[in-house]
């Protein structure tokens, strides 16, 4: 068989990969799998699978790098670390977010390719923020993949100087994890996480966690209608979310609110022309299945935020940082 052909199936084969790493999730094989060897027959009981199919499971998996079989047993490899529940910006819960919420969307693609819209709203019958209102162990599902990608989102955002803010608002915050990252690397700084009412008990309680409920309050709301006035906001993973209208609608209501001379920081990829593979780029057509939304390059987010008052100041991938025009 020929590389080209190899290559392409393993691109064809790419629901098969997914389902298996669901699969491994689900059985918990990632937490029971520890820094020494663990004889296959120990992990079937725990699983509840017989041995033999779980050797098949493992066998697939190994192939694209997810957990190894050695003389001595069942070892991680770093790929599999990372679907541990307690590993660093665990891909456990995005593996359970998309196996059960977008998996099916996905067909829709070529509609969604032909007329912009989102194929999950054509699906259901509405958008997936009002559906996640709606349906509380969906929004727990999707709640927790937003909070272990927070890491990643809040390692850029520290890398900003906060030296010159007051108080920053999260915009679109979730349950707060982003916001308080920052709140703890800088203690003058004082903090709201504005978002949907159903998120009210969960960010509380995070802030509370945290030990930051004399700096940090919750706000019930929505962003594309008015949001809070302050010198510093932060939209993270938020307007990727959004197809250009409604984001350039979020991007003006912020810009009412706003100050002199306020900060914004867009935390959100940076497309570029590689042709290496990207997640953004894989993610830029799964905002579209799921939202009608979109990531964008350089070019575009200076096309999308200078005509809503916000002058670019500085854009890498992971970060937009920009101020009042």
């Amino acid at each position: 068989m020929t590389d080209a052909r190899t290559e392409l199936l393993k691109v064809l084969g790419g629901y098969m990969a997914t389902q298996a790493l669901a699969a491994a999730v689900e059985l918990g094989l990632p937490d029971l799998v520890g820094d020494e060897p663990v004889p296959l027959a120990a992990l079937a009981g725990p699983a509840g699978i017989p041995a033999v199919q779980l050797a098949r499971l493992l066998r697939a998996l190994r192939t694209v790098g997810v957990f190894d079989l050695t003389r001595d047993g069942v070892v991680h490899t770093e790929q599999s670390r990372l679907l541990r529940s307690d590993a660093e910006a665990s891909v456990a819960p995005h593996v359970r977010m998309h196996v059960s919420q977008a998996y099916a969307v996905w067909p829709g693609l070529q509609e969604s390719l032909a007329d912009g819209a989102s194929a999950f709203e054509r699906q259901r019958g509405t958008h997936l923020f009002d559906w996640l209102a709606a349906n509380p162990d969906d929004a727990a599902v999707f709640n927790a993949a937003m909070a272990s990608g927070s890491g990643l989102r809040g390692n850029a955002l520290l890398e900003h100087d906060w030296s010159a803010a007051t108080h920053v608002v999260d915009v679109g915050g979730g349950t707060g994890a982003n916001i308080v990252a920052v709140l703890r690397a800088n203690p003058h700084l004082t903090g709201t996480v504005l978002d949907l009412p159903h998120l009210r008990e969960e960010a509380q309680a995070l802030i509370a966690a945290a030990g930051l409920t004399d700096r940090c309050e919750f706000a019930a709301g929505s962003f594309l209608e008015s949001v809070p006035s302050a010198d510093s906001y932060v939209l993270a993973a938020i307007l990727h979310d959004w197809p250009d209208e409604d984001a350039t609608r979020i991007l003006r209501t912020l810009g009412r609110s706003a100050p002199p001379g306020a900060t914004l920081l867009v935390a959100d990829a940076v497309l570029d022309d590689g042709r290496d593979w990207s997640w953004p780029v894989w993610l830029d057509l799964h905002m579209l299945v799921m939202l009608g939304g979109r990531e964008r390059t350089a070019q575009q987010w200076h096309e999308l935020l200078e005509p809503a008052r916000w002058r670019v100041t500085g854009l890498r991938s992971g970060l937009i940082e920009c101020t009042t025009a």
